[in-house]
C-alpha cells in the first residue's frame, strides 16, 4: 500500500504545520473556542482515518480546509444546535435570598474557608 503523504511527510508533521490554520478557520466560522477545538480534533481524526492519497502539500492543505468547512456546516445543522434557545436574564425567584452562610464563611480564617 502506498503512503498517503508525499515525500516522507507524517501525520505529526501535517498536524504541526496546519493545526493553526485549521483552528483559526474553525474559530472564525464558529466564534466559539470550544467548538473550534472540537472541530480541529474531528478534522485530524478524519485525516488519520482517511484513505485519500495526497499528491503534494497543497493537496493536503486544501483537503484540511474543505473538511474543516464541512465539519462546521455539519455542526450547525446537527440537532444539538437546532434545539437550543438563548438563555435570558429575566429569571424571577420566589424565595428570598439569604447570604448568612456566605458571610459566616467569609468571617472564618482563610485556611478554614474551603
Amino acid at each position: 500500500m502506498r503512503n498517503k503523504f508525499p515525500n516522507g511527510i507524517t501525520t505529526d508533521i501535517v498536524f504541526e504545520k496546519y493545526h493553526n490554520t485549521v483552528y483559526r478557520l474553525a474559530l472564525a466560522r464558529t466564534q466559539n473556542i470550544s467548538d473550534a477545538e472540537d472541530i480541529v480534533q474531528t478534522v485530524f481524526l478524519r485525516l488519520v482515518g482517511a484513505t485519500t492519497v495526497f499528491n503534494d502539500e497543497e493537496h493536503i492543505k486544501a483537503w484540511l480546509i474543505r473538511v474543516t468547512v464541512n465539519c462546521v456546516k455539519s455542526m450547525y445543522t446537527s440537532s444539538w444546535f437546532k434545539k437550543t434557545t438563548e438563555l435570558t436574564d429575566d429569571l424571577v425567584f420566589e424565595a428570598e435570598e439569604h447570604g448568612d452562610v456566605y458571610y459566616a464563611t467569609q468571617s472564618l480564617p482563610q485556611k478554614y474557608r474551603t
